[in-house]
């Protein structure tokens, strides 16, 4: 009989089933961060991929990853400090903080051509660059 592939891991710790990831073995590394729906998994060449602990996809990127949780498991959220007025979520309490903000000043930058306002003033700038040509 084979020894688990992660005996260091207790899955009575986290609300979601371990699905096995396909490939040998000895060609990755697992860093886990069980409790929030996911695993990094670094192959043997270097690359990295994200593995969801909760319905098995395989992405290559974390956004892909945050995109997927986001969409599919709401209630298992990447991002750990969530705005309570608009559900945006942030890596840090900071980043939270920054964009509170926003909730609390409005958006103060118009479009002088068609009155779209913004939070941000390089926001603004892009806008007027991408839409107006300007």
């Amino acid at each position: 009989m084979s020894e688990p592939m992660f005996p260091h891991l207790d899955i009575s710790q986290t609300n979601y089933s371990v699905k096995p990831v396909s490939g040998p073995s000895s060609s990755y590394n697992v860093n886990s961060t069980f409790g929030r729906g996911y695993r990094e998994i670094i192959q043997g060449d270097g690359s990295v991929n994200y593995f969801c602990e909760i319905c098995s996809l395989m992405v290559t990127t974390l956004g892909s990853l945050q995109k997927h949780m986001n969409a599919l498991h709401k209630s298992a959220r990447l991002l750990p400090y969530i705005c309570p007025v608009c559900e945006h979520g942030f890596f840090s309490p900071s980043g939270m903080e920054s964009h509170r903000l926003v909730h609390i000043r409005g958006r103060k930058y118009e479009c002088g051509i068609c009155g779209y306002r913004f939070n941000y003033k390089h926001h603004l700038k892009r806008h007027e660059m991408s839409v107006h040509k300007l």
